[in-house]
């Protein structure tokens, strides 16, 4: 939002969700450049814990949540949380 050069990032234990999003993201034009300078990291994580542990360590300046699988107050390190698939 602030730095046009920081990382996207997406973790999550769906194979399937992660294919889906490398083949749009390789189809998207506007997506060339950014995936050229490492912008955009696909993460497999073995599931809700370790998708916990991972933003934890990574302590993003905004965090999306989209899953029930893990509950909010699971997590302790960002600048902003948004929970669920309609938050801006």
């Amino acid at each position: 939002e602030h730095d046009p050069l920081a990382p996207a990032v997406l973790a999550s234990w769906s194979d399937r969700l992660l294919d889906r999003v490398a083949g749009c993201l390789a189809a998207e034009p506007t997506a060339a450049g950014p995936l050229a300078r490492g912008q955009f990291h696909l993460v497999r994580v073995s599931g809700p814990d370790e998708a916990v542990a991972f933003s934890d360590a990574l302590a993003p300046e905004h965090l999306h949540v989209v899953t029930e699988a893990i509950a909010p107050e699971a997590l302790s390190a960002y600048g902003s949380l948004f929970v669920g698939p309609w938050s801006p």
